[in-house]
């Protein structure tokens, strides 16, 4: 069984929701298959809403005509991986040709999670992030594509550092604006019940891991509308908390 949630907000500053959010959920006849997709568009750059509704397109098209094919001849790490490159890197040159002839530039995110049968697969650019959640553990899937990060691996920065670095949240890949990319592809295992949650950056920037662990286990989340409603709730804390950017969540519980 799956449920799910989902929820974006404008937030308190801009004007535009750059943010391009999709949720499907579908019958197959391996059982039911979730894609969640979060597209965070670029800020800084012109259209951002632009770049992350085109890239989002793309992925729910992938999701109804490519897929399918996928799974009848065996979907593999190697196969979801080539496929979703292919749309992605398709969709940043289309970018790159709808800013150049418009002398401007766009980009955005790109973190798409898959749940099929008892599997999970990740194919992610960027700062939008994939957490995995039991009933006693919190654990952040992906890399973020960010100086900061790169400079934590690196052993330059501390986690702590990073919670107020200025440059926290300047981008090494992005769709549309990077002159290469090299998404992040991952695959795992789903034992027992398991939460998932895939958010932008202005969803967590001022919640902590405990609160996130706290509101999203998925033992303790009885029903689609009580996540839906902590989705909100967390939006809303978010907010109250001084939050400058776009906010946007989806919640998965498989059991």
């Amino acid at each position: 069984t799956i449920w799910s949630a989902a929820h974006t907000d404008v937030g308190i500053k801009k004007n535009v929701n750059q943010d391009a959010v999709m949720l499907k959920i579908a019958n197959s006849t391996l059982g039911k298959i979730a894609l969640a997709v979060i597209c965070d568009g670029m800020g800084g750059l012109q259209q951002g809403e632009v770049a992350s509704e085109m890239l989002s397109q793309d992925y729910e098209r992938w999701f109804r005509y490519e897929l399918p094919y996928l799974l009848k001849m065996g979907l593999t790490r190697d196969s979801f991986h080539k496929s979703l490159e292919k749309v992605t890197l398709q969709a940043d040159e289309v970018m790159k040709q709808y800013a150049k002839s418009r002398q401007m530039q766009m980009g955005t995110t790109a973190t798409l999670l898959l749940i099929l049968e008892e599997k999970y697969y990740i194919f992610h650019v960027g700062d939008t992030r994939v957490y995995k959640i039991t009933g006693n553990n919190i654990k952040q899937l992906t890399t973020d594509h960010t100086f900061v990060q790169q400079q934590i691996q690196r052993g330059f920065m501390s986690e702590q550092q990073a919670q107020t670095a200025a440059n926290r949240n300047v981008l090494l890949q992005c769709v549309g604006a990077s002159q290469v990319l090299k998404p992040e592809v991952l695959e795992g295992e789903i034992n027992g019940t398991t939460g998932f949650l895939l958010c932008s950056d202005g969803f967590r920037h001022k919640l902590d891991k405990r609160e996130i662990f706290e509101q999203l286990n998925p033992v303790t989340l009885q029903s689609e509308e009580l996540m839906q409603s902590r989705l909100q709730m967390m939006t809303e804390w978010n907010k109250a908390r001084g939050e400058n950017d776009n906010i946007s969540a989806i919640a998965l519980k498989i059991f």
